[in-house]
């Protein structure tokens, strides 16, 4: 897991855009990290050296829920699967805030395989 690459978050994906927020989402802790020690390498992308990277996109809504999660950009299906798992099974992020308010958001991540 590479983790040169921030969290992208976007706007809010509901009828006002806020781009950008007051306040930014927070994960509670380190969201590579945490990322990092829940990748199973999937065995058959390990028999075949597939290595690479998958952007996922994900809304954070108003309660902190990791939602919509979707693919971007990917280098194999093994491995998107496997970033999808890992995304949708986050643990709530302290949500967004824009005029005092909680806001849904959009964001961007990068998951990398890479084999050692």
């Amino acid at each position: 897991m590479e983790d040169s690459y921030p969290v992208v978050c976007v706007k809010e994906k509901t009828d006002e855009v806020f781009e950008p927020v007051e306040v930014m989402p927070e994960f509670p802790g380190d969201v590579f990290v945490w990322i990092s020690g829940q990748i199973k390498y999937p065995e058959k992308a390990y028999e075949k050296g597939i290595e690479g990277e998958v952007q996922i996109s994900f809304a954070i809504d108003k309660r902190g829920r990791v939602k919509r999660v979707n693919v971007v950009q990917s280098t194999d299906v093994l491995l998107e699967r496997e970033a999808i798992r890992v995304v949708k099974a986050m643990p709530r992020w302290k949500p967004a805030k824009q005029n005092r308010k909680n806001v849904e958001i959009e964001c961007l991540i990068p998951v990398s395989f890479l084999l050692k």
